[in-house]
């Protein structure tokens, strides 16, 4: 059994004066309820009945989720019910809690995800909310004598954690009726509040780059030496148009692996050795499209000629590849993953309902961040309006260049510089490979030679 509880509430609510609040709050909210007063009483429960819990703060939302024997389902309940009833934020425990939050942030250091997201930060524009440290650290929550961080973590809980903003997954072998009554006993008396928290898409709509329509190179330095890039589009939130999946429609034709598609010439070229489209950035307010290149040693010298292989077969897309049938295609093929989707653990189903919850109508929950609906062309033709040469970020490593700047979180080096007309003037129109095509369709035989996953339980890393 298992329940996750999500909160709108992210690192967009730091205050400017406590970057990583939101984050460091989610910490102490396991040490102690008025009911449980121990610091370490939940842990112990979920050690002793077979259990695990964990949480994840990210730029919109804190997530709070455990799984345990199906038999401790409601004490369990009841205990972590409290977290958002009567926490305790006990002060004795601030300093060590500090500490770990730091030590969490300098691990961070060492993931290049992590390190590519900090060092994208310079290229965003610096009134946007991603523009700002998230992680959380000693010195950014140190506070001060007039208002010391116990203070902070008591006035932002009390601003943010309302029942209003949040959703609830409960997962049981018990009837829903029965379920449903252990919720409203253990959580009908959070209180419900009206806050007015910062959003990203109030600030910059719909671009969250530096400069929209210049396009910008961020050359980097990554812990993996190989060379890698990237090209990021700012694009509308995944949900605005969630039905039609747009973003979804085009990765799937840049990803597809059909001799004369995008990544097989560029592979015959010998200049990448992989490539994934997809996003990087994703949150209700703005998201990212992005391309990602494993490049080869010959690839970093031909970096301009890929990015307008890119832009050459974008416009094939656009030009040939918007059909019904190819989106039928593959509305077919995702629908069928979906309903042979591989089981996960009980806690990574609640966690990531509970997420769904906060985005999408509860019809949808299920299949919402999935299945493609609706095909609609003008949706799709609009979305090309986003993945221009103007309004791209190149982001590069691995490229062995003397580099000017260093980042005050990550503590890596980059350079940033824009990129000048006459370099993109050719992405533009030229074409730089023949033979470029659309991947075949064919909707008729999807069913036929799609084998359903195997049905299995796959273990969270945790």
């Amino acid at each position: 059994s298992a329940a996750a509880l999500a909160v709108g509430v992210g690192s967009e609510q730091d205050p400017d004066d406590s970057l990583g609040l939101a984050h460091f709050v989610e910490h102490m909210l396991f040490l102690g309820s008025e009911k449980y007063p121990s610091p370490h009483g939940f842990k112990q429960f979920m050690t002793q009945h077979g259990g695990m819990y964990n949480a994840y703060t990210t730029a919109d939302q804190t997530n709070f989720f455990f799984e345990v024997t199906a038999a401790s389902l409601v004490p369990a309940l009841d205990r972590f019910s409290q977290f958002f009833i009567s926490p305790t934020f006990d002060e004795h425990y601030i300093d060590s809690e500090l500490e770990v939050v730091d030590a969490e942030y300098q691990m961070l250091k060492g993931n290049d995800g992590w390190v590519s997201m900090s060092l994208m930060k310079p290229a965003v524009h610096p009134d946007h909310l991603f523009s700002r440290f998230e992680a959380g650290s000693s010195q950014t929550l140190a506070g001060d004598n007039i208002n010391p961080i116990k203070n902070r973590v008591a006035d932002f809980y009390n601003t943010y954690y309302a029942a209003n903003a949040m959703t609830l997954v409960v997962l049981g072998k018990e009837p829903i009726e029965t379920l449903q009554k252990q919720v409203e006993k253990n959580f009908s008396t959070i209180r419900t509040k009206t806050a007015t928290p910062k959003t990203a898409s109030a600030v910059i709509e719909p671009s969250l780059l530096l400069k929209p329509k210049q396009p910008q190179l961020l050359t980097m330095e990554l812990n993996n030496p190989q060379p890698h890039m990237t090209l990021s589009f700012s694009v509308p939130a995944f949900v605005t148009y969630y039905q039609e999946k747009p973003e979804e429609f085009i990765a799937n034709i840049l990803n597809d692996n059909d001799k004369g598609g995008l990544k097989s010439r560029l592979k015959e070229k010998g200049w990448i050795n992989n490539m994934i489209a997809g996003s990087r950035l994703s949150t209700r307010s703005y998201a990212t499209f992005d391309i990602q290149f494993a490049l080869s040693e010959e690839g970093v010298s031909h970096y301009t000629d890929i990015v307008g292989v890119v832009f050459q077969y974008l416009r094939l897309i656009k030009q040939e590849g918007i059909s019904d049938k190819r989106y039928s295609q593959q509305q077919q093929r995702v629908a069928e993953q979906f309903r042979f989707q591989e089981k996960i653990p009980a806690i990574a189903y609640v966690g990531e309902l509970a997420n769904n919850l906060q985005s999408y109508p509860v019809i949808d929950v299920f299949s919402g961040p999935r299945l493609m609906e609706s095909y609609d062309a003008s949706i799709i033709n609009e979305y090309f309006n986003y993945l221009t040469p103007e309004n791209v970020l190149i982001s590069l490593s691995g490229t062995g260049k003397p580099l000017k700047h260093i980042d005050e979180w990550s503590g890596h080096q980059y350079s940033l510089s824009t990129i000048s007309a006459e370099t993109i003037a050719p992405w533009q129109t030229q074409s730089f490979v023949s033979d470029l095509s659309l991947p075949t369709v064919n909707i008729t035989s999807i069913a036929e030679h799609s084998a359903p996953p195997t049905l299995e339980s796959v273990e969270m890393d945790m």
